[in-house]
């Protein structure tokens, strides 16, 4: 049984028993029994979800191996333990001791090293990377393609240039469709820009799940959807009317009689109101059913209202039969057309956006091959292309006999394309008698939106995702054949009264769900787990009474998770690093996020993350865009109001910006320009920063200036946000250019997203999603806002395809939005699934955030009025509470809580306790003794000072006496008062003759070292330089001699440790003299400057140059002095 399927369960070991089982696989070799050999490694392909999970799984890899290859004798390994317990069993004709296993995980550990580009741990992603690099040409890929990760700008241009062909006038059925849609949507009451409608819609073109049904309408163009959407509209309208003749019909017929609403059973809820509303048609006509009254009216004869009088009944009588008969037509004519008319209906909404999709697909594939970019998705589909499609598929070949063994982690969100695209290499591995492994947990899916399809692993080793024709169909019967199913039923994470809770809560669920939701049921299958004996656990759910306004129920949350925290850190001594707080959405994040940072909690959170809410990030932003607009006061005030608090943190102590005085600034701000807003930064912070010099540098130096400028990397916390930033500016600069504006439009899209890594350390609380906790695991867990849906949020759409000519001829697949319209239409078992489909995600969801917790499992709910509507998690959890009356504690407290008006209320809170520790808390740590668990300021490798390269090249200065110490001048130096001397420096290193005089200014303001109104003087300096007496020889061209500037001579030191460096401003050959030029600034200095050109002198001496002359040259003097 080679095919090993491991079903695994939340802190069951997945990921351990992933890496004991490729540590079995490099450690036996079984591919070359009887030999070995460290380097079969590169036989073994393991694929897993993440980036993250690839590189944990390669650590944990080396780390065993390592800790396996430097045991002492008689010292223990568990899984060193597990290995020599498993091999003999499974490979019986392999005889290993203890030693060789040791020798043989030290070889494999060093070859892994050597040759770590051959170790094959990535993500599916990365692996199919490497596939069509292999491929290129019989994949049609471009020759040397870019891979493109994100969707946002390829729709961020594709959009503008379908608006673009719109606004030209190029297709005027699509102009018209645009249109159309823009004005239609104002008449909603929304805006009339459609820019994010497009965008939004066109990510269906890179969703796995949908490219089919787009595929599907590739053929058609902007006049074939305006001529079905007019069709459709046609429809609608044809039903309508149809129904409104017939009610029009009955309503005038009672007017007619002179009788109203009052003189019918239940007046206007009654049968009057029936014909009025069908005649005049509000609503959709599904909406107009005959309600109970209606009903009443027709079925059981009651006509008459409480005050009709007696000559009024007969009136009515004498209409009966025609409104029973208007009534049955009426309602004949919606039974015969409600399904295409819900179609129809739904379809409406859609259908300007779906007239787009093939036009914003085209656009897209011309940005793509305009600019050699491959999106991720494409990989998959090209692939998926061949392997559908030829029994052995070609491009596996190689690959085929290269990996003998293929292992897949997470395998719960594989994608129905992934795993077809595997099938051929896993099949392939099996044929040589190879073991091949998938491990995963379908209660963990919670990535559908991904294209993740969890029933894949849940019917392995059947495959029913796969068409009946296609070749991969038969390959079930190898899977089946060779299937070795084993469950991971032991939870190694949580304390026994966690696993406890999660037992009992789903075995309870899936007990009472099963009939309504018969997958949770078969994914819930084995969800009971045992425990590994880690006494005690706290599991405890707050119930908020239902009936709370959601910004009162926002504010409750919060106030509970704080008392939660405060009673885990003070009273029971965790750390907030212990805690995780986990939620269903990022806002209710955010929000959480907010007010505890406010109330001085120290929070890791994605919004901390995010590189915008860094205050020396905005700073930077805002500089930049001061540079580019510099008439906004506002942002100049806030600069001023940052550098205020930045300098004083820094312990500066300038003058204290806030209240009137910021208000002060803002009005002086309006008046000035930019030059004399950094004479208002130096005059408040004595900084110098100057601005003209800026214009000619790039973003990315720009940005270098205005941190070491500022010193905004002086403060520790701020550095790893500072350098992403620049890390985010670079990487813009080469992709897209260095124009000013554009950063900072692609930054106002983008600054949402751009965040740094999540630290590993640091004592603060984190706050995370459920999604990104999975896989991970905390000591305590807080769930505040447990009450998320379990239904299709409103707007939810599926695509489908449609085989009819009912509606519209042309119309091969079509865009649904979810709702109970479709339960009368052909679509009913879809919407059906749809129904089931997003209660499991929401299911897996509750799975994967109850099972987090280590010991403490804290959660924040709501009541339920109707619990058995099972509509939210608060309905599962309090029908959980109803099972378990009498086996937990449960106690009731108010508090009075603010609502946005400051208006005060009393709500009632029900404590349920459903497993407390038995030991006192208090003792779950004792204190950390600081100074054995700290590691000391010289442990840790910190960034005392900010590093930088510059693109251009560098102008050097002398630091010292001796010359052989340089160090870069930066723009603050340049503006100095030794500004003048050091760019005639600068400048005369271009010059070799009086005529490089233009090229040598040229270099100046190409460099931004100046600008064209700064040319004049500097000419002027270079050129009076140039004549002094003395020297003028030296200069010009026409004398015959030869010039070298600033060419370093690298000596051996005196005793022969190391080298010395010496670099002389000017060398001149003429004829057989050596002439020395050193430039100087400032005043003479005989002794000092003599001392050095001698030094130069002694070597050219030593080098076989007797006749030396030696000249300092001062250029704000204008003087040369020749040296003795």
């Amino acid at each position: 049984m080679n095919f090993k399927i491991y079903k695994s369960s939340a802190g069951s070991g997945k990921t351990f028993t992933l890496t004991k089982e490729y540590l079995k696989l490099a450690l036996v070799a079984p591919g070359m029994l009887p030999n070995f050999k460290p380097i079969y490694f590169r036989s073994i392909l393991a694929v897993t979800f993440t980036n993250d999970a690839a590189n944990e799984m390669k650590e944990r890899i080396m780390d065993h191996l390592s800790e396996i290859a430097h045991l002492n004798p008689g010292e223990e390994q568990p899984m060193l333990a597990l290995i020599l317990s498993e091999i003999p069993e499974e490979y019986p004709e392999v005889k290993l001791s203890r030693e060789q296993v040791i020798e043989r995980a030290a070889r494999v550990h060093e070859t892994l090293l050597h040759n770590y580009a051959d170790f094959s741990v990535s993500t599916i992603d990365a692996f199919n990377n490497r596939i069509v690099q292999s491929f290129k040409k019989d994949l049609n890929l471009p020759f040397n393609y870019e891979v493109e990760l994100e969707t946002d700008d390829l729709l961020d241009e594709s959009t503008d240039n379908l608006q673009d062909e719109v606004g030209a006038g190029l297709d005027k059925a699509l102009s018209d469709l645009i249109v159309e849609f823009a004005l239609n949507k104002a008449d909603s009451n929304n805006s009339w820009y459609i820019d994010e409608d497009l965008k939004s819609f066109g990510q269906n073109i890179f969703n796995e799940e949908k490219y089919e049904s787009i595929q599907n309408l590739q053929d058609l163009t902007p006049r074939d959807f305006q001529k079905i959407k007019n069709d459709l509209f046609a429809y609608l309208k044809k039903v309508e009317n149809q129904v409104s003749a017939v009610a029009e019909k009955a309503y005038f017929s009672i007017i007619d009689q002179g009788l109203n609403a009052t003189h019918f059973y239940y007046s206007g809820k009654g049968i009057f109101a029936y014909f009025e509303n069908h005649f005049k048609i509000k609503k959709k006509i599904n909406e107009l059913d005959p309600n109970s009254y209606v009903l009443k009216t027709i079925n059981e004869d009651k006509w008459y209202g409480s005050k009709a009088q007696a000559f009024e009944k007969n009136v009515i009588d004498s209409v009966i039969d025609e409104l029973i008969a208007a009534f049955h037509e009426i309602e004949g004519i919606k039974t015969r057309e409600m399904a295409n008319y819900m179609i129809a209906y739904s379809l409406r909404k859609n259908i300007y956006l779906l007239a787009t999709i093939n036009e914003l697909d085209k656009k897209i594939k011309e940005i793509k091959a305009d600019k050699n970019l491959v999106h991720i998705s494409d990989f998959n589909r090209k692939i998926n292309l061949i392997v559908e499609e030829e029994p052995v598929p070609y491009i596996y070949e190689r690959l085929g006999e290269r990996y003998n063994h293929i292992l897949i982690d997470e395998f719960q969100d594989t994608s129905k394309m992934q795993w077809h695209n595997l099938i051929p290499l896993m099949v392939n591995a099996l044929g040589k008698g190879s073991m091949t492994l998938i491990v995963g947990d379908a209660k963990q899916a919670i990535y559908r939106w991904r294209g993740g399809k969890s029933e894949m692993l849940v019917k392995l080793p059947d495959l029913p995702t796969a068409a009946v024709t296609s070749p991969l169909k038969r390959e079930a019967a190898v899977f089946k054949r060779q299937s070795l199913i084993q469950s991971l039923n032991t939870n190694y994470r949580s304390k026994d009264n966690v696993i406890h809770f999660n037992n009992g809560i789903f075995t309870a669920l899936r007990e009472s769900l099963i009939d309504t939701f018969p997958e949770v049921g078969e994914f819930y299958n084995e969800v009971f787990q045992e425990c590994s004996g880690k006494s005690g656990g706290h599991v405890e759910v707050e119930f908020v009474e239902k009936a709370l306004p959601k910004p009162s129920f926002e504010l409750l949350n919060y106030a509970k998770t704080l008392e939660i925290i405060q009673h885990v850190t003070k009273d029971l001594n965790y750390d907030l690093s212990d805690v995780a707080i986990l939620t269903r959405n990022n806002g209710h994040g955010a929000f959480l996020a907010e007010k505890l940072i406010d109330d001085q909690i120290p929070v890791i959170s994605s919004e901390s993350l995010l590189l915008h809410n860094a205050p020396e990030v905005k700073f930077l932003v805002d500089f930049l865009r001061i540079i580019h607009h510099p008439t906004n006061p506002t942002l100049k005030a806030d600069l001023l109001l940052y550098l205020s608090k930045h300098y004083e943190k820094l312990g500066e102590s300038f003058e204290k910006i806030d209240g009137a005085r910021y208000k002060e600034i803002a009005e002086v701000a309006k008046e000035i320009n930019l030059l004399e807003f950094t004479k208002l930064i130096k005059e408040y912070f004595n900084t110098e920063l100057y601005m003209k010099s800026l214009q000619f540098l790039s973003i990315y130096e720009i940005t270098e200036e205005l941190i070491r400028t500022f010193r905004l990397n002086e403060l520790e916390k701020s550095q790893i946000y500072i350098q992403k930033f620049l890390d985010v500016v670079l990487k813009f600069s080469i992709k897209k250019g260095n124009n000013l504006l554009d950063f900072l439009e692609y930054w106002d899209k983008k600054e949402g997203k751009l965040s740094i890594s999540t630290p590993k350390e640091g004592n603060a609380v984190r706050i995370m999603s459920i999604h990104k906790s999975k896989g991970l695991q905390f000591p305590i867990v807080i769930i505040p806002f447990a009450n998320w849906g379990l239904q299709p949020k409103p707007g939810t759409t599926m695509w489908r395809n449609w085989n009819t000519d009912k509606l519209s001829k042309a119309l091969p697949s079509v865009i649904l939005t979810v709702g109970k319209d479709l339960e009368r239409t052909e679509f009913k078992e879809d919407y059906h699934q749809e129904l089931e489909a997003t209660f499991l995600d929401g299911f897996n969801l509750m799975y994967v955030a109850f099972t987090r917790a280590e010991e403490k499992l804290f959660m924040i709910s709501q009541d339920s009025a109707k619990p058995e509507a099972l509509k939210s998690i608060a309905d599962l959890l309090c029908n959980y509470k109803m099972l378990q009356k009498g086996e937990m504690i449960s106690t009731n407290e108010e508090i009075t809580i603010e609502n946005q008006k400051g208006e005060s209320s009393l709500v009632n809170i029900e404590k349920v306790v459903f497993y407390k520790d038995e030991k006192p808390e208090k003792v779950r740590k004792a204190s950390k003794n600081t100074d054995e668990t700290e590691l000391s300021s010289q442990q840790i490798l910190r960034l005392e000072k900010f590093y930088h390269t510059e693109s251009r090249d560098k102008i050097r200065m002398r630091k010292s006496s001796d010359r052989d110490l340089e160090k870069d001048i930066s723009i603050h130096d340049m503006y100095s008062a030794r500004k003048q001397g050091i760019l005639l420096h600068y400048a005369f290193e271009k010059i070799k003759y009086n005529t490089d005089i233009e090229k040598a200014i040229a270099t100046l303001i190409t460099e931004g070292l100046i600008n064209e109104t700064e040319q004049d003087k500097i000419r002027k300096s270079l050129s009076a330089v140039m004549k002094i007496p003395e020297i003028k020889r030296y200069y010009d061209p026409e004398a015959g001699v030869k010039i070298k500037n600033e060419k370093e001579l690298i000596l051996g030191t005196k005793k022969g440790k190391g080298l010395q460096s010496l670099r002389p401003d000017r060398i001149v050959r003429d004829g057989k003299e050596l002439v020395i030029i050193d430039y100087k600034t400032g005043g003479e200095d005989p002794k000092k400057y003599g001392k050095q050109i001698r030094k130069y002198a002694r070597v050219f001496k030593d080098m076989g140059y007797q006749d030396i002359k030696m000249f300092i040259v001062y250029t704000e003097l204008l003087k040369a002095s020749e040296v003795k």
